[in-house]
């Protein structure tokens, strides 16, 4: 059963004790992203929790870091699966997608502001790299755009900075991103660019909203031909790009059909123009 929202998750962390509460007050400016980073390096992965942080100074929400990858058992509990199994979750999840169903209301709509009633400043948003950074940021935010062309929905993740009650900045580094495509297409119109920007949602929304799949991305039926049985994107000469994630998964399912091989290499992007390269040792074998 799927987690109902951001609360039914944080409460799965806090009974496995993946959860630490930092009770003191904290300034979002540079003490959250402080203590992060030390959590993260003195830690070994496996035993790296996600932190909720309950007092931020200026503020009544809390902020919870480190909730979807802090280790890899936080990781398993995000997908509610193992840590042996989530090759496997995002395989399935990939070969038998559920379509989206349109709902006339929910919970996100219980409290609506909008004009001179919307604040974003009201948000616990943090500066995460010291000296860096020029405004707080939204970390990971799920930004959902259309083409206005043809109509497709795009969601991706892409940070967001504050510059005001009513403003945030985004930056799209390359042209390859498909909102970009979506900008200068109602920008040759004259037209601006509506989106949608979900925050603090249910663990599978944000781990998605960094796959890329061509076309619609909020409506993919389990017969799309876009899919592949493996649960990623082939990395040479397949329509689609995919991040590690799948891509280690498209290996993983390669183990399965080839038990003989005992060695795999999966090479992926990390980010600002880096790549990666990670070699895997199948231990079925012998």
């Amino acid at each position: 059963m799927a987690y109902k929202d951001l609360r039914e998750y944080l409460a799965a962390l806090e009974t496995r004790g993946k959860l630490h509460h930092v009770k003191k007050e904290v300034d979002g400016d540079w003490e959250v992203a402080a203590v992060i980073r030390r959590v993260f390096q003195r830690l070994p992965p496996a035993r790296r929790p996600a932190v909720m942080f309950e007092r931020v100074k200026g503020f009544s929400i809390p902020v919870v870091a480190g909730i979807l990858g802090a280790s890899p058992e936080v990781y398993a509990l995000a997908l509610e699966t193992t840590v042996d199994q989530i090759a496997d979750k995002w395989a399935q999840a990939q070969s038998r997608p559920i379509p989206p169903v349109r709902v006339a209301t929910g919970p996100v709509k219980d409290v609506i502001l909008t004009g001179d009633r919307i604040d974003a400043t009201t948000l616990p948003l943090c500066r995460w790299t010291r000296d860096q950074d020029p405004a707080p940021y939204v970390t990971g935010p799920c930004v959902i755009s259309q083409d206005p062309e043809t109509g497709e929905r795009n969601m991706s993740t892409y940070r967001l900075m504050l510059k005001g009650p009513r403003k945030f900045g985004l930056f799209l580094s390359t042209t390859w991103r498909d909102m970009y495509a979506h900008i200068m297409k109602n920008e040759k119109n004259g037209k601006p660019t509506p989106c949608a920007v979900v925050i603090g949602c249910d663990p599978p929304v944000p781990l998605t909203s960094v796959a890329r799949i061509r076309g619609d991305e909020l409506g993919v039926a389990a017969d799309d031909p876009r899919l592949n049985p493996y649960g990623g994107a082939i990395a040479c000469g397949h329509p689609l790009a995919a991040t590690g994630v799948r891509l280690m998964a498209q290996l993983a399912y390669g183990f399965g059909e080839r038990p003989d091989v005992r060695y795999g290499l999966t090479t992926l992007c990390v980010g600002m123009g880096m790549g990666a390269a990670v070699l895997w040792e199948n231990l079925r074998v012998g």
